[in-house]
């Protein structure tokens, strides 16, 4: 009895499936073929290697002429060829290099030294590798390096009376042309270097300390004028940072650092590499830069002139900021400022610093 049932329950399963297909609406073709295609091109397109549009590579090139495409860069191909013929070619690269000498008014300067030195083949440059020379800069600020061979060059540039600015001294690569100072000569666009011409130091002198500030004000007077610098009342500018109480050396944070004159002082905001002269105007009364999500052990450096016309000075100042600094033996919440000045008492604002015309020195 109990198989009967199973047959004729199984016959009537099949009876269902049997009308179904036969009822369902006939599938539209065009569109199954648009499905099919599409599907087909998505699964290709998984399977190439990554493209230029699809991967932008970060790095910046200031001395190169030839985009660098990353993973796509056809010059890959070429790098692969010459590591099978010569695993160290990269040292036989031919270097060319032409540059220029110009002062802070972008005017050429004649007679500048040009030390370089380039990492070549042992066997050509001798025991290290490495080859010097020193050339001079003509009438127009112009040199040309070549006639040599590596993988990289480094290029100085200096000349008595001026100051050497930090960029683009430095490596030049010839051979990685992934590398961030890849470059390839332009004999029409020379690398430019900067120098500064140092002006007649006039008397100064060079204040510096340390301050340990603390909550809830975290700040700290400073009189430019006096000895010791760090002052109670009165003084040239006052520095004061608002963050959290106890944040912490790892934990991220945002903090405040605000500079404010004091007795009719002025400050204004320098990126300058050298702080020989202050600006004759752009001042304010005060200045306060954000810090977003840094850790409490992080050091800020903040660059600054002053200006006090009531009390005859000027100042270039350099301030190093750490906006968590516990006294670990107290248990105190403190801050630190370093603070790094050359200071001009003479109502003049050159800021250039000579040892042998300072102040206090001589005074001694």
């Amino acid at each position: 009895m109990k198989s009967t049932i199973k047959v004729a329950m199984s016959l009537l399963l099949g009876a269902v499936v049997v009308l179904w297909w036969l009822s369902r609406p006939e599938p539209q073709s065009t569109p199954a073929l648009a499905s099919d295609t599409a599907a087909k091109t998505v699964m290709e397109k998984a399977s190439e290697p990554t493209t230029q549009a699809e991967e932008q590579p970060s790095i910046v090139q200031p001395f190169a002429k030839t985009p660098f495409l990353g993973l796509a860069d056809p010059r890959w191909i070429e790098r692969r060829r010459l590591r099978s013929e010569d695993p160290s070619y990269q040292w036989r690269t031919p270097i060319e290099f032409f540059g220029q000498v110009v002062d802070e008014k972008s005017q050429p300067v004649e007679g500048a030294v040009i030390e370089y030195s380039w990492s070549g083949t042992s066997k050509k440059y001798g025991g290290d590798g490495v080859g010097h020379k020193t050339m001079a800069s003509d009438s127009n600020g112009l040199f040309h390096i070549h006639g040599i061979e590596g993988k990289g060059m480094t290029v100085l540039v200096s000349k008595k009376g001026y100051y050497r600015r930090s960029k683009p001294n430095g490596w030049f690569e010839y051979a990685g042309f992934w590398e961030p100072k890849f470059i390839e000569p332009d004999r029409s666009k020379p690398v430019v270097f900067h120098l500064v011409k140092r002006p007649v130091a006039e008397p100064t002198y060079h204040v510096g300390f340390r301050s340990i500030p603390k909550p809830p004000l975290w700040q700290t007077r400073i009189d430019f004028l006096a000895q010791p610098a760090e002052a109670i009342a009165g003084g040239d500018i006052v520095l004061q940072i608002t963050r959290p109480t106890h944040p912490g050396y790892q934990n991220l944070f945002d903090w405040q650092l605000k500079i404010e004159g004091a007795s009719g002082a002025e400050i204004i905001m320098s990126e300058d590499e050298f702080m020989l002269r202050a600006p004759d105007d752009g001042y304010q009364n005060a200045i306060a830069k954000e810090y977003k999500q840094v850790r409490g052990n992080s050091i800020e450096t903040v660059k600054f002139y002053v200006r006090n016309k009531a009390r005859k000075l000027y100042a270039a100042v350099t301030l190093e900021v750490t906006p968590y600094y516990p006294n670990h033996a107290t248990k105190e919440d403190t801050a630190c400022y370093i603070v790094s000045a050359t200071v001009n008492p003479n109502d003049s604002p050159n800021l250039e610093y000579d040892p042998a015309k300072d102040i206090r020195e001589m005074a001694k």
